[in-house]
């Protein structure tokens, strides 16, 4: 099923040199606020029919992706069926304590919005960069000195499994 929810994904599919074998990167961000959760919910859909139409069945897949929701809502659910969260892995089944942290006229918000997906074919995730502390966040929360956005960079060691590991 199709849904048109103007989803835009940057996609690049390579080839490691040694062997050919191909990669699918893909990063996209959702549209955010409290009335796009359906939205959000279709283009997860939308997200992983694109993914499995460009990815072969062996195909190594890394997604980067702001879903604007956090990891209790359906979008991030459906898009676990075919794909892992390399944090939750890297943090034993746990999330990032968040991933924005903002202040607002309405108030503070503190979300985990940001998530590195991938297929374990012949990849496995090493470690997760940790996300700053509290205090290193500062009373003004983000973006800061500390960190130019609103959103903490996500970073993942991953190594490729060789297919005679």
């Amino acid at each position: 099923m199709q849904h048109s929810t103007s989803t835009l994904v940057f996609a690049l599919k390579l080839e490691f040199v040694e062997d050919n074998h191909p990669i699918l990167i893909v990063n996209t961000h959702l549209k955010g606020g409290p009335k796009t959760e359906q939205t959000r919910y279709e283009a997860c859909l939308d997200l992983s029919n694109f993914v499995a139409e460009h990815a072969g069945p062996q195909d190594i897949v890394v997604v980067g992706a702001d879903l604007c929701e956090n990891p209790s809502q359906r979008g991030y659910d459906h898009l676990i069926t075919n794909l892992k969260d390399a944090y939750s892995f890297a943090l034993e089944g746990k999330h990032p304590s968040f991933t924005t942290w903002r202040l607002r006229p309405t108030g503070e918000e503190k979300y985990t919005n940001d998530s590195i997906f991938y297929n374990d074919v012949r990849l496995r995730v090493l470690q997760a960069l940790d996300v700053p502390s509290d205090s290193a966040v500062g009373e003004y929360k983000l973006p800061s000195r500390f960190c130019g956005s609103d959103h903490i960079s996500l970073v993942c060691d991953f190594q490729r499994i060789m297919e005679s590991d």
